[in-house]
C-alpha cells in the first residue's frame, strides 16, 4: 500500500471512478455491472484498486448489496463532480451534441432491475451514447429537471403531473421487521427519509384516519431508516418488489390505512442531446408489465 506522501501526487483513475459511482448509487455490484458494462470481478478489482491507492475502506457489503463508508460517500461527492468536469470539458472541446452524455436521474429503490436493462438496450441501439446515472428522491429529481440538471428523469408519485408519461405501477405497502409488532401499537412508530413521497402520503393517510403517530427517524440518510426498520425501532412503507427478505408486510388486522399503487412517471427534457430519445424508449420498454 502506498505511503502518505506517494497518494497526494496521485491520479485517480476516471475509469475507476465512474464505476464506483455506479457502484454507489445503485448500492450494488451487479446492477453497476449492467450499467459500466463489465463483469463483477472486473467491478471488485477496480474498488479494491481504489481502496488500495486511498488507504481507505470504501464499501462495506451486506445481504441487501453494498453500501458506503463514511469514506466512501467523501469519495461519492468528489467522484460526481470529477466526472461531470471531464463531460464539461469534452463538450467544451468537441463540437456538436454527440460530445454529451446523457443524464438520467432516478429513484434509489427504481434502480434495479429496470434501469440497467434500460443502458444496457441503449448500449446495442446507439453503443456512440454515454448514460450519466444520478439517484435522489423523486421530488429532488423533478426539481432539477426544471432546472435543466437532467435529460431524463423517472420517478414514483401518486399522481400523473401533465409533463409526465406513465410508464409503470408498483405496489406500495406498510413494511415492518419480522415478527414486529409494533403496527398495532398506538402511537404508530414511524421511520422515514425527508422528501420521500410515500412519507408524504403515510402521513396524510393517517392523519385522514385519525390514528395517532410519530416520526422516530426522519432522517435524510435512506441507510438509517433502514437499520431503524430492521431493528424494529419504527415500521415503513416502500415497494412490495424492493422488500429484502428480512421484513414483511404488515397485514389488515393492524388497521392501517392502505396505500394505492405507485405510478412510474417518466419525464423527458425537450433536449438535442444525442440518446435522449432512444433511452427514453428503453425506459418504457424495461419498466412496461409482463404481457399477460
Amino acid at each position: 500500500m502506498a505511503d502518505e506522501a506517494s497518494r497526494h501526487r496521485m491520479l485517480l483513475d476516471l475509469t475507476c471512478l465512474r464505476t464506483f459511482v455506479a457502484v454507489g448509487q445503485s448500492h450494488s455490484i451487479s446492477a453497476a455491472a449492467a450499467i459500466v458494462h463489465l463483469s463483477q470481478s472486473a467491478i471488485s478489482l477496480q474498488m479494491q484498486r481504489l481502496e488500495d491507492q486511498l488507504g481507505q475502506t470504501l464499501l462495506e457489503r451486506h445481504s441487501r448489496g453494498v453500501r458506503l463508508t463514511v469514506a466512501g460517500e467523501k469519495l461519492l461527492r468528489h467522484a460526481t463532480h470529477i466526472l461531470e468536469a471531464n463531460r464539461q470539458a469534452v463538450a467544451d472541446l468537441l463540437s456538436g451534441s454527440a460530445a454529451r452524455s446523457v443524464r438520467l436521474g432516478a429513484p434509489h429503490d427504481l434502480l434495479y432491475p429496470a434501469v440497467p436493462d434500460a443502458i444496457r438496450r441503449l448500449s446495442q441501439s446507439a453503443p456512440g451514447v454515454e448514460v450519466a446515472l444520478e439517484t435522489a428522491s423523486s421530488r429532488t429529481l423533478r426539481e432539477k429537471m426544471t432546472r435543466g440538471e437532467l435529460e431524463i428523469a423517472i420517478t414514483t408519485e401518486f399522481e400523473l403531473p401533465e409533463e409526465a408519461r406513465p410508464i409503470g405501477r408498483r405496489k406500495v405497502a406498510w413494511v415492518a421487521a419480522k415478527g414486529s409488532c409494533l403496527a398495532a401499537s398506538r402511537p404508530l412508530r414511524l421511520a422515514f427519509t425527508r422528501g420521500c413521497v410515500f412519507r408524504a402520503k403515510a402521513l396524510s393517510m393517517l392523519e385522514d384516519a385519525a390514528l395517532r403517530f410519530i416520526l422516530v427517524v426522519d432522517s435524510s440518510d435512506v441507510r438509517a431508516v433502514e437499520a431503524a426498520v430492521a431493528s424494529d425501532q419504527g415500521i415503513h412503507a416502500m415497494m412490495v418488489d424492493n422488500m429484502p427478505a428480512h421484513l414483511e408486510i404488515v397485514g389488515p388486522e393492524a388497521g392501517l390505512p392502505s396505500f394505492p399503487d405507485a405510478q412510474v412517471n417518466l419525464y423527458v427534457s425537450e433536449s438535442n442531446v444525442s440518446g435522449v430519445a432512444q433511452l427514453a424508449s428503453a425506459l418504457k420498454q424495461a419498466f412496461a408489465p409482463p404481457p399477460g
